[in-house]
């Protein structure tokens, strides 16, 4: 009878051991996962602050003139490029959208950089250049629709907050400097 119950006990232990590591490890990858959403929205939200307004310009230009100027303007794929191996960890949804996305980043700094080289600017490189600008800016903002359905909003502006209050550790005096008190009448 001994010997059953203690290999009840050392079933139930392993049993548990597997359990706290399954649990660990599920909740390993879910914090994992918040972190590399919460990355991919911050870099695909800075990079559509920089290309909202070149789309919005080059709508707006016409191809055939001479007076063209070209965005010096770049979009950074750190984050996604550091993180490619755990792609794998977003929803179906949400990993199509990203990589759709920073596939047209490539293409929109590949098409920049040979614009660049080329001596001289031609329409059809402009006329390409604007829709693909125009298409980047677009799925950025497809890409940022789907990262936010599942971040929740303290993740969403927390980098806000962290800029206000920085911003107010710098600004903020005492109160003896904010208001003028003259004792002079």
């Amino acid at each position: 009878m001994a010997s059953v119950s203690l290999f009840v006990s050392a079933l139930a232990g392993a049993a548990g051991g597997v359990a706290a590591r399954v649990l660990h490890t599920v909740y390993k990858q879910s914090r994992r996962r918040k972190q590399l959403r919460r990355s991919l929205y911050v870099e695909v939200r800075e990079n559509s602050e920089h290309t909202e307004p070149v789309a919005t310009r080059l709508k707006t230009v016409d191809p055939s003139a001479s007076n063209v100027v070209l965005p010096k303007d770049t979009v950074t794929t750190t984050v996604y490029t550091s993180n490619a191996g755990s792609l794998g960890l977003l929803s179906r949804d949400e990993n199509e959208t990203v990589v759709r996305y920073y596939s047209r980043c490539n293409q929109f700094q590949r098409l920049l950089a040979a614009i660049d080289d080329c001596e001289e600017i031609s329409p059809p490189n402009v006329a390409l250049l604007r829709e693909t600008a125009i298409e980047l800016h677009e799925s950025s903002i497809e890409v940022l629709c789907e990262l936010e359905s599942n971040l929740s909003i303290d993740e969403k502006h927390s980098d806000n907050l962290e800029q206000i209050s920085l911003e107010d550790e710098h600004t903020t005096r005492p109160p003896s400097e904010q208001v003028s008190v003259s004792t002079d009448h």
